[in-house]
Parts: C-alpha cells; structure tokens; sequence
C-alpha cells in the first residue's frame, strides 16, 4: 500500500469515527465544542467576583438556578466549593 492510499484510507477512517461520536452525541461535534467553550468562558467574569468579596459568594453559586448551565464544569465545580 502506498502513502497516498494509507492517507485516504486514514481519512476514511477519521470520517467515520467521527460519524459515529456524532451519532452518539445526536449533535454535530462542532456544536458539542462551542457549547463547553461557552461554558468555559462564561466563567471568566465570575472567577474574580468569587474571590473578590460577599457579592458572589460559593453558596450563592451552588444554590442559584441561574448557574445551572454550568454545574458540571470542573472549574465551576471548584469554584462553587472553595470558599475564597
């Protein structure tokens, strides 16, 4: 097999691996990503309200629904539980 057939052969491979996490997701990969990117940015502005005073305290974050969307999110998690 030459190089030029292992690469499209990879490729193929790629594509249905691919397939196969957006089947699984019932999502495109693409949108899977922006989300948790969004996600991850939305905390950039509440990491130093956190740590900054009694305006945006751990406890309000784990009771607020309006936090909900991040729960899950590692970095929320912590910030959530570590008192500043």
């Amino acid at each position: 097999m030459d190089s030029m057939s292992r690469a499209v052969d990879g490729r193929r491979a790629a594509l249905a691996s691919r397939y196969r996490v957006e089947r699984e997701l019932g999502r495109g990969v693409e949108r899977a990503v922006q989300a948790a990117l969004a996600r991850t940015a939305a905390l950039a502005p509440i990491e130093p309200l956190v740590h900054a005073g009694p305006e945006l305290t751990p406890g309000m974050l784990r009771i607020d629904p309006a936090f909900a969307p991040l729960r899950g999110n590692p970095r929320f998690e912590r910030l959530a539980r570590d008192a500043p």
